[in-house]
Order: structure tokens, then sequence, then C-alpha cells
């Protein structure tokens, strides 16, 4: 059985709401809207947000076809193409709000944070301080994109997916919210090292949108996305950091250490 314990508090000017008690009512719902792709579920406790899930299979990380990779990255997105109509419906049932509109009023926050940056030099923090409005501006040029803000697991990878009788189950949403879908890509193919492998993966996620724009200008735009995920991924880690103690604030702190520095790479290569 999973518990999940709540760990940021509730606000509603441009500060993430309870980020793991959600998950169980939003598996209820994922599981009734995407039966063979999310994990079942057996018992659920609403008030201690409590549930239990039955076996996932083999995860994708272990998988000996790496095909599969491939499979597994053009389900999910299908996924999140179908969940472009249920907006209202993942609100609904807890999915947090995380559009590019309000990542813009957490850029600020997120390079202003002393605790979250202690782990940075001096010339990586202001070197981020820096490229804050630059950050705000991508924001709004990939707002203006025609590709549409929907359901976004927040830490997909291999290690949260799994195959079983030839379907593909994505777990532990609690990360889940509504942003942009491009997010997942940037930690899907963190376990990737092959640069032609992550082309080959990057485009397959690609041409499921080309409903809403070509090709060319889908591979146009995912640079951008991937800049903005790290932000997306060190606010995440911001608020677990701000809520937690020990051993367990300074793991978290490392997880925005490595995404603020990957964005630095990022901006860097951009040039």
């Amino acid at each position: 059985m999973r518990k999940n314990t709540p760990i940021f508090s509730s606000d509603t000017t441009g500060i993430l709401l309870l980020l793991f008690t959600h998950e169980p009512m939003l598996i209820q719902s994922l599981a009734a809207w995407y039966p063979q792709n999310v994990p079942r579920l057996l018992a659920l406790d609403r008030e201690l947000c409590w549930m239990l899930l039955a076996d996932f299979g083999t995860e994708l990380y272990h998988h000996p076809n790496k095909t599969a990779w491939e499979k597994a990255l053009e389900v999910y997105c299908q996924m999140q193409v179908a969940a472009t109509h249920r907006i209202d419906s993942l609100f609904a049932v807890g999915c947090l709000d995380r559009r590019l509109h309000i990542l813009a009023t957490q850029i600020d926050p997120l390079l202003n944070d002393e605790d979250v940056l202690a782990d940075l030099n001096r010339n990586e923090i202001e070197q981020l301080r820096a490229h804050g409005p630059q950050l705000k501006t991508m924001g709004h040029q990939l707002a203006n994109y025609a590709i549409p803000q929907t359901l976004v697991h927040g830490d997909l990878h291999s290690g949260n997916i799994a195959v079983q009788n030839d379907n593909y189950i994505y777990f532990d949403w609690t990360d889940c919210c509504v942003a942009h879908p491009f997010f997942d890509v940037l930690t899907f193919l963190e376990n990737v090292d092959d640069p032609v492998e992550r082309i080959r993966l990057r485009d397959t996620y690609l041409v499921q949108w080309i409903d809403y724009a070509t090709i060319e200008y889908l591979i146009e735009v995912f640079p951008l996305s991937q800049i903005l995920a790290t932000i997306h991924q060190a606010v995440s880690y911001q608020h677990m950091v701000a809520n937690m103690e020990g051993t367990s604030k300074q793991a978290m702190r490392g997880g925005a250490t490595y995404w603020l520095r990957i964005l630095l790479q990022l901006l860097a290569a951009s040039v």
C-alpha cells in the first residue's frame, strides 16, 4: 500500500498546491480514461490518501527490447493528446495548474531563493539571475505556439513506466499537472545517452502532434520547451526543499541544483 503525504501549502498566487495528496483520486480517474495504461487501483482511502495498486510488471528501464522505449513514448503522447479535451476534469480531480502563465510568476522567486541556490557557486547564481527576463520571454514565446497545454506526468522516465502483456503502464503520478506537454520529454530522455537515439525518440514523440503543427515547426519549438522544462522541474524541487528537513531537504536541494545546471547548459547551447 502506498501512502501520499501532503508537503506543499495551499495557495493561489503562483505557488504550487498540495502535490502528493491528489494522486489516489487522480489514478482513479486516469484508470477510467486509460484503463490499459494506468495502474489498477485495488483499494483507496480518500481520508488518509492511501491506495493499493495491482502489480505493474517489468520497468521499461530493464526491458531488453529498446524499441519498447519508442512505443512507450508514443502511447504516452497519445494519452496527452486525448487529455487536451479533459482539462476541466483534470483540475476537478486535483491535477495542479502549472501552465506557462503560472510558470512565469515562479521564475523570480526560484532564482532568488537562497535555500534552493545554496549548492550553486556565485558565478552560476549570477548567470541564472541574469537570464531571468529572458526565461520569462521564452515562456511567452512558447505559449504563442499552437501546442495545447495538457496532462503532464511531471516525472516521466523509464523507471516510472512498466511493460505488462504489451501494455505500457505509467505510474508514480505525484507530480501530475496541466502544463506544456513537451516538458515530460526532458525527463524521459535523461536515461538515453545515444544522441541519435535521442533524436529518434524526440521525433517519435513530436509526430503525434502534427494535427497542431508541421513536424518542422514542432522541431523548431522543441528546444525552447526543454529549457523551460528545467525551470518546471526546479520549481517542483523548490517547494519540496521548503517543506522538508535534514537529509531529505538536502536531497531535494540536490534535485533543484541538478536541473538549474542543466538549464545553464541548455541556455549556453542555444546561443
